[in-house]
């Protein structure tokens, strides 16, 4: 079996460095969130709340890119699925399934 082959059976055994690549945007994510809850006087803040909306608004568009490419190109869909719900997994995909993306063949 090709490193190739073996690197598509096991999207999980990436590099660390690409879990941190989506583990840090959803932590901050997660954090401004916590803070907007712990004081709600903060999003009074105009700066605040346009920083927390964006955040928000380039989640929700990476997670229906990621279920949009997870129907359209995986065979076994249920799980990436479920992984789109979780805020910056698309940032994994990207990362660790996209680029294999060539060795898959096209679902018509």
């Amino acid at each position: 079996m090709d490193l190739v082959a073996l690197r598509n059976e096991r999207p999980d055994q990436a590099p660390p460095v690409i879990l941190l690549a989506w583990f840090g945007p959803m932590t901050s994510f997660c954090a401004f969130y916590a803070l907007m809850w712990l004081r709600p006087e903060i999003i009074h803040n105009f700066f605040f709340a346009v920083f927390l909306f964006s955040y928000i608004f380039v989640a929700n568009i990476g997670a229906f890119w990621m279920l949009y490419q997870a129907v359209r190109h995986e065979k076994r869909v249920a799980k990436y699925l479920l992984l789109a719900f979780i805020p910056y997994a698309f940032v994994w995909y990207l990362l660790v399934r996209y680029p294999l993306r060539q060795e898959f063949p096209r679902l018509r």
